[in-house]
């Protein structure tokens, strides 16, 4: 996929009414932004038995209606990839828990990021996808962080902001790095000062990319860090997605 290819973020509901939806060409990713405001009830019907016990684990009542939301909107959305009924979507972990599809065939993949009240869902069709969203209301939090979220060579570089800039990029910065760690399958095994991203990534711009090669004995590939700067536009959250670049010879 050329380097001009930017995903744009569509509406969960404006999905075609059409029963199924056409999976991403290959090298792109397809961007979903829902809600997770309104009725649950309408949802819980699509969630499996565990899913429902993992709703039911939530010790306020908003946060068992967020996670039933999102997971139905989930299983809507597959559902029309998979050309299947949301109920039957089989969802299972992966590698450090990150769900996957158990019946795709490895033809798509998935990830999901949820702050606030909104969820971002990312689907590709097999290359491996991470995505992270949160709310820019986080980001007076983040300084005390920096020193665990930046680079050696990231600190001193962010540090040179105004003091105005700083937790603005700061929650950039992270975002990207946790989609990235969330492609990887990761988790945070890999620690996020151990990663370092280009500033161009953290200034806001609409048309800014990085490329990562990582080679490990755990894990190795090439991935594309592609912020969202038009979900701060939009909702005032910060996004990121990090896809793993598709080889055409595969």
């Amino acid at each position: 996929m050329p380097s001009t290819f930017q995903p744009t973020i569509q509406a969960f509901d404006a999905l075609p009414p059409a029963p199924t939806l056409a999976p991403p060409e290959r090298g792109s990713v397809d961007l979903w932004l829902a809600s997770l405001t309104g009725d649950s009830a309408e949802f819980e019907p699509l969630l499996t038995d565990d899913e429902k016990r993992r709703a039911n684990a939530f010790h306020f009542e908003v946060d068992r209606k967020k996670f039933i939301i999102g997971r139905g909107r989930l299983r809507i959305l597959l559902g029309r990839y998979l050309r299947c009924d949301p109920a039957t979507v089989s969802i299972e972990p992966g590698k450090n828990l990150k769900p996957r599809l158990a019946n795709s065939g490895g033809k798509l993949d998935f990830n999901l990021s949820h702050s606030g009240d909104h969820v971002l869902y990312a689907v590709t069709s097999g290359e491996s996808v991470g995505v992270d969203l949160e709310s820019i209301h986080r980001e007076g939090t983040l300084p005390d962080c920096a020193k665990t979220i930046c680079s050696e060579e990231e600190l001193p570089r962010l540090r040179r902001l105004p003091s105005d800039r700083l937790p603005r990029a700061l929650l950039r910065l992270w975002t990207a790095k946790e989609a990235f760690l969330k492609a990887l399958g990761t988790g945070l095994h890999l620690p996020p000062d151990q990663l370092e991203i280009p500033s161009s990534i953290t200034d806001g711009s609409p048309d800014s990319t990085t490329l990562l090669w990582l080679e490990s004995p755990e894990v190795s590939g090439r991935y594309r860090i592609y912020p969202m700067p038009e979900c701060e536009r939009r909702i005032g959250y910060s996004a990121a997605v990090a896809l793993e670049q598709y080889d055409p010879k595969d």
